[in-house]
């Protein structure tokens, strides 16, 4: 077949599946069975991917590729790396098939990526996972500022520039692992802070870090950590004020930061694109940079946000946000302020 995705049922949440050794050629139909389970789970659209080398040829390659990314075969000095999985053909062909149907059959808005194989099925999702997340590919929604988006972690940071205090409040996600019951959690975020005062300048400092507790049941699930350090200055009430800083942290997955007023109204500081994957990005508190903010907030008299002026040019809280907006989330080299002056 050219085209490795059967489209099963087009109805309901996605799920692109892979069998095992030899793609269910024995009649077992074990394939038709997984489907009805993830139709019985509420994934109704269950999406066959045919990418097999045969029964012995997809054994060979979980003994090959079954816990790293190469396979090797023992020299004189010990093994020696012949060929990356990435370079295999059925790699490639369901790499390429799947994302040629999502570029064709778009998710929606926020809608999760979901990727299950049975066996040799599975152990080629593992590689395919990392291989659409270095791709871009992901939770499919804009960067935004409304607090109801979907999130795995978020924490917001209460300050109050007339006493110089600083509330931090934790949020919590409930995320189900390939979108089912399957594995469901709740995934809190922790965070932590300081702020201090000196002269005309306030300071902040906030670090939140948490996990998708539905990822493999909570068995293997590495924190996200993003840093946002920011000053405060030049405050004049019903005027404006001067705010700058960095976002810095994993850089995985994409990330936004922003400021709302006591009316709701929200203007970004950062946003950052998905750099990695979650088996490369994770691991440790990293110090990578995500976004890097400097300007002037100007505010109404009742001290709400009436707009921006970045390099002398004012903007509407809308033409602010929307160069944020526009930019993509699964693009990992997106970095907003790379250059703030």
């Amino acid at each position: 077949m050219q085209n490795p995705i059967n489209a099963i049922d087009p109805n309901g949440r996605r799920v692109y599946f892979i069998g095992g050794a030899g793609n269910d050629s024995d009649g077992w139909n074990y394939i038709g069975r997984f489907k009805s389970i993830w139709t019985a789970l509420g994934i109704k659209d269950f999406r066959r991917v045919n990418a097999s080398h045969g029964k012995m040829g997809d054994i060979g390659f979980v003994g090959d590729y079954r816990n790293r990314e190469w396979k090797s075969e023992f020299g004189v000095a010990g093994p020696v790396k012949i060929g990356g999985v990435r370079e295999d053909k059925q790699y490639q062909r369901a790499l390429k098939g799947i994302m040629n149907d999502l570029k064709k059959n778009p998710l929606k808005e926020g809608e999760q990526l979901n990727l299950t194989g049975y066996s040799y099925g599975s152990v080629l999702q593992e590689h395919l996972a990392i291989g659409l997340a270095d791709k871009g590919y992901g939770n499919n929604r804009k960067f935004s500022t409304s607090q109801s988006d979907t999130y795995r972690i978020a924490a917001t940071a209460k300050i109050n520039l007339d006493n110089r205090s600083m509330t931090m409040t934790p949020h919590i996600t409930h995320s189900d692992w390939l979108g089912t019951e399957f594995s469901s959690a709740t995934s809190p975020t922790n965070v932590k802070g300081s702020n201090a005062y000196n002269s005309n300048k306030q300071s902040f400092y906030v670090h939140m870090y948490g996990s998708n507790k539905a990822m493999l049941w909570g068995i293997v699930s590495p924190d996200i950590d993003t840093n946002v350090s920011f000053n405060v200055s030049n405050v004049m009430k019903g005027q404006s004020f001067d705010i700058e800083g960095t976002v810095y942290g994993d850089k995985f997955p994409s990330n936004e930061t922003f400021i709302t007023d006591t009316k709701g109204n929200s203007l970004f500081l950062g946003a950052s694109g998905a750099d990695g994957s979650p088996y490369t990005s994770l691991a440790g508190d990293n110090e990578r940079p995500m976004s890097s903010f400097r300007f002037k907030v100007l505010l109404n008299k009742n001290d709400t946000f009436k707009g921006v002026n970045y390099k002398g040019k004012n903007y509407s809280p809308n033409q602010w946000n929307a160069q944020f907006q526009k930019l993509n989330p699964q693009d990992g080299n997106v970095q907003s302020g790379k250059a703030a002056k």
